[in-house]
């Protein structure tokens, strides 16, 4: 309710340099270069989580490393699309340390009922996970990787695991996907609030 856009994703900059734009997309249409593509498919193809009819969302395109100009780029998007008010926000993105003005943003999400996934990193390791999904706040959910039932070797450790597949490889392709299963959820359970859905979530998808 009062929301312009069910999820925003946010995501890298790439080689066809799309880190100046904001694309708008219908799930119809195909994002190329970016992990935005992994969410399409996941309502089209894979999840047959929801009817392409009447999904509404935003990917914001931007570089993300420690330039501290890249920094700032990074959070006035994140910051856009906290104002934007989305039921969910999703980033394929993160690094190993925390950036305070990032952390700032995040952990007054739960207030404003908004559900924030993020990837947990390809690093491989099994007791950590990436800024800006291993903050420990209410409504922010870290996404990792799946071979069956085990961690993939490359995921760092999450709070959720999806399956690999043909067309995705990467913790950053998941949670471009769990964008969509969280809509999901939101639709079968409409009176949660983004803790409960987090821990629907979690208690479903975890290893």
């Amino acid at each position: 309710e009062g929301t312009i856009f069910d999820i925003i994703h946010l995501d890298t900059g790439n080689k066809n340099d799309y880190s100046d734009r904001i694309l708008f997309y219908p799930h119809t249409n195909v994002v190329y270069g970016t992990h935005g593509t992994a969410m399409i498919r996941s309502f089209k193809d894979q999840l047959h989580v929801l009817n392409l009819e009447g999904i509404t969302g935003l990917q914001i395109v931007v570089p993300f490393s420690g330039n501290p100009l890249i920094i700032k780029n990074y959070i006035a998007a994140l910051k856009l699309a906290a104002f934007l008010h989305p039921k969910v926000i999703s980033i394929s993105a993160g690094n190993a340390d925390v950036i305070p003005e990032e952390r700032a943003v995040i952990s007054k999400l739960h207030q404003e009922n908004i559900l924030f996934l993020a990837a947990s990193g390809n690093e491989g390791k099994a007791d950590f996970t990436n800024y800006p999904a291993g903050y420990q706040f209410k409504c922010v959910l870290s996404v990792g990787t799946k071979k069956g039932a085990v961690r993939i070797d490359y995921s760092n450790k999450a709070d959720m695991y999806l399956e690999e597949n043909f067309f995705e490889a990467g913790t950053s392709f998941s949670t471009a996907r769990a964008g969509a299963v969280a809509l999901k959820y939101m639709k079968d359970h409409p009176k949660d609030n983004c803790e409960q859905i987090r821990e629907r979530l979690v208690n479903y998808y975890k290893l």
